[in-house]
């Protein structure tokens, strides 16, 4: 029609409820959005967690991405930490992780690195050295993140979308 503005989608105006407020909304509870709600919950936030699924983890649970690769530089040091290594302590403490011990970090010895190619840790291209890096069970991962979650106050909305 001649003068209507076919530009814009008009809707009428409504009332919405609001059901929740929050200081931080983290949308997504794969391994980035738990690291992001649980540092915010521990400096102080006001915390809430939306995940579409049953489950935190993203792909790491769900998808079975089951592999913390190379937390070290390669040379022996260590270079991930934080929530990550905390991650590790915990699975570990319930057998749910395997990784080399720091003295095999860095070392270049052929035996290690295939123990270690067998267990999914040895990525990319030769030549290799042992690396830092950790295999866990998903559903360990999944009770852990939620302990994580819950330990640092972090309200949790699960099967939601935001």
């Amino acid at each position: 029609m001649a003068g209507e503005d076919t530009q814009f989608l008009h809707e009428v105006a409504r009332r919405t409820p609001v059901r929740h407020e929050t200081d931080v909304l983290v949308v997504g509870g794969g391994s980035a959005g738990v690291a992001a709600a649980v540092a915010a919950a521990r400096n102080g936030a006001d915390v809430m967690l939306v995940e579409r699924y049953g489950y935190l983890g993203g792909l790491a649970t769900g998808g079975l991405i089951i592999l913390l690769l190379t937390l070290d530089d390669g040379r022996g040091h260590q270079v991930i930490a934080g929530l990550c290594q905390e991650l590790v302590d915990r699975l570990a403490r319930r057998d749910a992780a395997w990784f080399p011990p720091r003295q095999e970090w860095g070392l270049d010895d052929q035996a290690l690195i295939q123990r270690d190619f067998r267990r999914g840790l040895v990525w990319g291209h030769a030549p290799h050295r042992v690396r830092y890096s950790a295999a866990f069970d998903p559903e360990e991962m999944k009770y852990i993140l939620n302990e994580m979650v819950e330990d640092a106050g972090v309200r949790l909305l699960l099967h939601a979308w935001a």
